[in-house]
């Protein structure tokens, strides 16, 4: 595959892209604005969540954040629509950011002109909880109102489609070199991270029922990191014990899939059929994934070549068994043709999707 060249090298102008979302580095804010910076483009990031955690951090119960949260956001947009008409972007990209205020896509146009506005939603837009998500009741608002929306299910696109939305196509997730890259094991990394079998990720029920045969199993050790709902949500007693701590983040996530002989990937009822982030994460740090099986995935990464896939709970307790038996070689190839594989697939490349799916528009002059 030919590489992705800089707006520069390739003669264009390059555009100014103001995205949305969470700055932790972690988030896809940061890779995407690290994406749009290496392809030669001006952006700068918002931190749509950081500012409304700011003016809802001291809410003493649940009740009075959402009232809070509610007026948080629009003050909040307020100062997004400011921000954009002192920059004046070409490009806003909207990173989920689906509860903000209807009137603030509009403010946005009326304040920069020739401004196209894009989202890029990544949980379900259609699976709506005001209380507890994962997406906002504005989602399908919003994925209407801005000019072009990218969803990473090829079946979301379908039923986007489906209600007369023309403007959406597949952007699937990715991975960021910057933290998911093949690292060294170093001297201790196996006892702090390590285990023959690893899954990255908060606790619900159908993870649980997929990680229970292997807890029981014996021959092999089992880690589990994600948040405490592991601990106090988890009914058996022995995934309970697999549970190591809080997330795995940054190098340490990269450390752990490296010192794992094989690392799982269960997909969230939401994404099953599809893919999400662990999909390019873990290939991308050199591990072996034994993924839930999906055509999206299997579409990336070549079964048996790059990822392995299995259908539920007791096929991934034969196929764990069958991997730990093959000699560590053929794991290692695996993991190294999926580390080589994930460079084609990174947020550089997404970003550069983006804007082609925005042609013929091109920046305005200064």
């Amino acid at each position: 595959m030919a590489p992705v060249t800089d707006a520069t090298n390739r003669g264009e102008m390059p555009l100014r892209v103001l995205l949305t979302g969470s700055a932790h580095r972690w988030e896809l804010g940061g890779s995407y604005l690290r994406a749009f910076a290496e392809l030669g483009h001006e952006a700068r990031l918002f931190d749509w969540y950081g500012r409304l955690e700011h003016w809802t951090a001291r809410a003493p119960d649940r009740l009075s954040r959402q009232l809070l949260l509610s007026a948080a956001r629009r003050r909040v947009a307020v100062a997004l629509v400011a921000t954009a008409r002192s920059w004046r972007p070409d490009l806003v990209l909207l990173l989920k950011t689906d509860d903000l205020p209807r009137a603030a896509i509009g403010l946005l146009r009326t304040a920069c002109p020739g401004t196209r506005v894009v989202a890029f939603h990544p949980d379900d837009p259609f699976n709506v909880d005001r209380l507890r998500g994962p997406s906002h009741p504005r989602a399908a608002y919003q994925m209407r109102a801005v000019d072009h929306y990218f969803i990473w299910s090829r079946r979301l696109v379908s039923r986007i489609r489906a209600l007369g939305i023309s403007h959406v196509s597949y952007l699937g997730f990715a991975c960021d070199p910057e933290f998911t890259r093949p690292l060294d094991v170093i001297p201790g990394d196996r006892e702090r991270l390590g285990a023959d079998i690893s899954f990255v990720g908060n606790w619900d029920a159908k993870r649980e029922a997929w990680l229970r045969p292997l807890a029981h199993a014996q021959g092999f050790s089992l880690a589990i990191w994600g948040g405490p709902d592991w601990e106090r949500r988890a009914r058996d007693p022995r995934v309970r014990a697999c549970w190591r701590g809080g997330f795995a983040t940054g190098d340490d996530f990269a450390r752990a899939v490296r010192a794992s002989r094989v690392s799982l990937n269960i997909l969230r009822p939401q994404n099953e059929t599809a893919e999400n982030m662990r999909t390019y994460e873990i290939p991308g740090c050199g591990g072996v994934m034994l993924a839930e099986q999906s055509e999206q995935q299997a579409a990336v990464f070549r079964p048996d070549v790059e990822a392995f896939y299995v259908r539920g709970p007791d096929d991934a307790l034969a196929a764990v068994r069958r991997l730990l038996g093959a000699p560590p070689g053929d794991l290692e190839r695996v993991g190294a043709a999926a580390a080589r594989r994930a460079l084609e697939h990174t947020y550089v490349r997404r970003a550069g999707e983006i804007v082609r799916a925005l042609a013929p528009h091109r920046p305005r002059s200064a």
